[in-house]
């Protein structure tokens, strides 16, 4: 039992630090920031990890999930750039998701491996939205499919409560922007939410923007006493993720 929980949390880290990888590349690859000119021509899993500030590439040792980071202390081996704590918490993340999944299905049912695919999806959304305030459209459509296997015993029950759930969110949205002539949800929010609300019945919906939108409050507040200002923007994404991790374990 123990070396079983061992090696789920060391397949967790890997994990985590497989989505560092593809968080940093993925919006390079769509144009969501422009590429350095020092950094390597790349796709999603070549050339192997480099510091995204001087491109140098990143020996062995240093990919070793967590440990490589704190070896590093925290800064490139190289340039001495900081490196930021979303690697490692990630990698932490992700390796706790593993073992609450595990404990909740185990490792024969099909459940493990549908959610696992789902909160890696939902993770990744986190990274690009709170880096770019993004989500790609395609994330979003494997969020629906991988939503829709799950579910796939009440296949028309989840597809009801996503369109439901869309239409009323894009109304809420349309009210806002023509009363306040700003944007209050975009696009991409509405579209994950309306897609994660197909996991829950009906009136367990406004539970889930609930949650998230709490996140998101005590979120800004938290960041808005480290900044000392007000006027700035978070991304939801994030908050809707984990208001939807939550729900799944606690319903």
């Amino acid at each position: 039992m123990f070396v079983e929980i061992l090696l789920i949390l060391l397949l967790g880290l890997i994990f985590g630090s497989s989505l560092n990888s593809i968080g940093f590349r993925l919006p390079l690859i769509l144009n969501y920031e422009r590429k350095s000119p020092h950094l390597p021509s790349l796709n999603l899993f070549w050339p192997r990890s480099f510091c995204s500030s001087c491109g140098k590439q990143i020996s062995w040792i240093n990919l070793i999930p967590v440990y490589g980071f704190l070896r590093q202390r925290g800064s490139c081996n190289f340039c001495k750039k900081k490196i930021t704590l979303e690697y490692p918490f990630t990698e932490i993340i992700c390796s706790l998701l593993f073992i609450a999944l595990y404990f909740k299905y185990g490792l024969l049912s099909i459940n493990f491996y549908l959610h696992l695919a789902l909160f890696f999806n939902l993770i990744l959304i986190s990274k690009i939205d709170f880096n770019f305030f993004k989500i790609p459209f395609f994330l979003n459509l494997l969020i629906l499919f991988n939503v829709c296997l799950i579910n796939s015993d009440t296949i028309f029950q989840t597809l009801l409560s996503i369109l439901i759930s869309f239409l009323a969110l894009l109304f809420v949205s349309i009210v806002f922007k023509i009363l306040r002539s700003r944007e209050g949800l975009g696009m991409g929010d509405v579209l994950l939410i309306s897609f994660l609300s197909g996991l829950f019945e009906l009136e367990k919906i406004p539970l889930l923007i609930l949650f998230a939108s709490v996140s998101g409050i005590l979120f800004y507040i938290v960041m808005a006493a480290v900044k000392n200002e007000r006027n700035f923007e978070i991304a939801f994404g994030p908050h809707i993720a984990l208001s939807a991790i939550w729900l799944l374990f606690l319903l």
